[in-house]
C-alpha cells in the first residue's frame, strides 16, 4: 500500500505542475471510448471525469461510481487502452486490442486492507453512523496540522459535529506520536490513511486538509491548506448546506 500511495502522491504533483489535456480532451482522445462508455454505464459511474497520471506518465482518468470505494480508472500506456473498476479488495481489469476487443482480467490486492489505519470499512462506518461530520487530514511533517487540528476541533465542538482524523500515509508512527505529544493534542489518534476512497479524493496532496460528509456521503472535494476559525466554520456549514 505505501509503494502505491506513494506513486500516486508523486504523480499526482506531476500532474499539477505538468500543461495537460482536459480531462474532456483526454477522454475523447481515447480509441475506445465507446467500449469505455459502455463500462460506465455497468460499472455505475457518477459525475465528471478527473485527470489522473499513470506510472508511465501518461494521462488517464478516474471517475466515481454509485458504490462507495469503487472507482473506474481509464489508462492508455504504449498504445494499450485499458478500463479498471478499483475497490478495496479486488480490480476488474479490461484490456482493450487495437480493434477494441476488450479482455476481462481480475486480480485481488491488499493495497488497501491495513486494519490499523483508517481503511474504507472503518471511514464507511464513520459515515453511516453520523448524520454529518468532518475528516480531517494531517502530518507530523507538517507544522500548520497542529493549528489546523486545533481550529477545527472547536469549530466541530460549537458546531456540534463529530471529527475523523486520518494521519498521513507516508509519515512515521513514532515521529507523530512525539509530534502530537509536543503540542499536547490528546484529541488525536495516530491512524494512517489507508483508503482508496480518499485516496482517489487527493486527500494526500496536501496538509493540513479536510472533507466534510452529510447523510453517508463526502461532500464536495477536499479543502487543502491552513484556514482561520471563520473560513473553516463558513466552509463547513456550506458544504453541509449543499
Amino acid at each position: 500500500m505505501k509503494k502505491f500511495a506513494l506513486a500516486i502522491l508523486l504523480l499526482s504533483q506531476m500532474a499539477a505542475a505538468i500543461p495537460l489535456l482536459t480531462p474532456k480532451e483526454t477522454y475523447n482522445s481515447f480509441t475506445c471510448k465507446k467500449k469505455i462508455t459502455e463500462l460506465e454505464k455497468n460499472w455505475g459511474a457518477v459525475g465528471e471525469w478527473k485527470g489522473h497520471v499513470t506510472v508511465e506518465g501518461t494521462m488517464g482518468l478516474l471517475k466515481r461510481t454509485n458504490k462507495f470505494a469503487h472507482w473506474i480508472v481509464v489508462e492508455e500506456s504504449n498504445g494499450i487502452e485499458t478500463a479498471t473498476l478499483m475497490n478495496p479488495g479486488n480490480a476488474q481489469k479490461v484490456v482493450f486490442d487495437k480493434k477494441c476487443k476488450g479482455t476481462l482480467n481480475l486480480y485481488a490486492h491488499n493495497q488497501f486492507s491495513n486494519q490499523k489505519g483508517v481503511n474504507d470499512t472503518k471511514l464507511l462506518k464513520e459515515l453511516m453512523n453520523n448524520q454529518k461530520g468532518i475528516i480531517g487530514l494531517w502530518s507530523p511533517g507538517m507544522q500548520h496540522s497542529a493549528s489546523a487540528i486545533s481550529r477545527i476541533e472547536k469549530v466541530a465542538k460549537d458546531l456540534k459535529l463529530p471529527v475523523l482524523w486520518v494521519m498521513d500515509p507516508f509519515a512515521s508512527d513514532k515521529v507523530a506520536k512525539d509530534f502530537l505529544k509536543s503540542r499536547k493534542i490528546a484529541s488525536v489518534e495516530v491512524r494512517k490513511n489507508s483508503s482508496l476512497e480518499l485516496f482517489y479524493r487527493d486527500s494526500t496532496m496536501h496538509y493540513p486538509a479536510f472533507f466534510v460528509y452529510k447523510n453517508g456521503e463526502i461532500k464536495g472535494n477536499v479543502f487543502p491548506g491552513l484556514m482561520g476559525e471563520s473560513q473553516y466554520r463558513d466552509t463547513i456549514t456550506t458544504q453541509l448546506g449543499k
